[in-house]
């Protein structure tokens, strides 16, 4: 399949007098909740090898169908320089996909909730509405708000670790989408229209962009981190007396979510009784 690599700045204007022709193969991933990953790999003497810079844009298309189409993105991160045994001098390039640029302005004290204390489903749009320049939500292809309603407040965190931290809180997901789109998903699974099979010929199936081959399946599940049910508070004070939450109100937007306040032998506590019940 043939591919072409365009270098550009943040705007998306394409420095240079054409695209990279020569790279041997460009790699990406496109992840679910975080940063996917690209990397390619071009001859040095290629005269448009000065063109690749760290912190620029590389892009990548092909054609599927008769139809241009960008295969992949991202932010160049790291540039190295590599000889091969026969000598051959290439220069490897990788980043995070543009993503990344989610990253480079933070949320600050954002409260996600409804302006008066309370749960909302806003949380897609109150965080985007930080992001850098030129992006946005993609709510054609997704949706502008969570299902599940939530109460939360940011403590400077970047608007990318803001959408994980949105995505964990709420159980649902998020993507890159086209240019610098976020597609929030809620729920959706979203068909990619590629069939993973096993078996069959792997050269009579390497022109066909309908399937891919299974290499290997692994199962894995993984508990070590576990989940807070109890949290039990305890702050400065004076000599042995310690600030913690006996006295302490909970208001009734937590009540609703399934929080409770309790004392036992080691102390005051906030619980979420259903987690607490069920991992206890």
């Amino acid at each position: 399949m043939s591919f072409w690599i365009d270098i550009e700045d943040a705007s998306g204007n394409r420095y240079g007098d054409g695209p990279i022709l020569t790279a041997k193969y460009w790699e990406s991933s496109d992840c679910l909740d975080r940063a996917g990953r690209f990397r390619f790999e071009m001859p040095l003497a290629d005269p448009r090898a000065a063109l690749v810079q760290e912190k620029r844009r590389a892009r990548c298309w092909t054609v599927v169908n008769g139809i241009v189409t960008e295969a992949g993105s991202g932010v160049i991160d790291v540039v190295d320089i590599q000889v091969s045994p026969q000598g051959k001098i290439t220069l490897v390039v990788e980043g995070d996909s543009l993503a990344r640029e989610l990253t480079y302005r933070h949320v600050g004290g954002l409260a996600i909730d409804d302006g008066v204390g309370g749960v909302t489903t806003d949380g897609p749009q109150l965080i985007m509405a930080l992001a850098p320049s030129g992006w946005s939500l993609d709510t054609v292809t997704g949706h502008d708000e969570t299902i599940k309603e939530v109460l939360h407040t940011f403590h400077g965190e970047s608007v990318l670790a803001a959408l994980v931290r949105l995505a964990s809180l709420s159980g649902e997901h998020f993507r890159l989408g086209s240019g610098r789109k976020v597609v929030w998903m809620q729920n959706d699974q979203a068909d990619c229209t590629v069939r993973a099979i096993q078996g069959g010929d792997a050269v009579s199936l390497e022109d066909n962009h309908d399937v891919c081959l299974i290499a290997d399946f692994k199962e894995s599940q993984d508990t070590y981190d576990g989940l807070v049910g109890r949290l039990y508070a305890g702050g400065v004070g004076n000599g042995d007396t310690l600030v913690d939450l006996n006295g302490a109100v909970l208001p009734a937007a937590y009540a609703a979510l399934g929080y409770t306040l309790g004392t036992d032998s080691k102390g005051s506590y906030l619980e979420h009784t259903d987690t607490w019940t069920a991992y206890e």
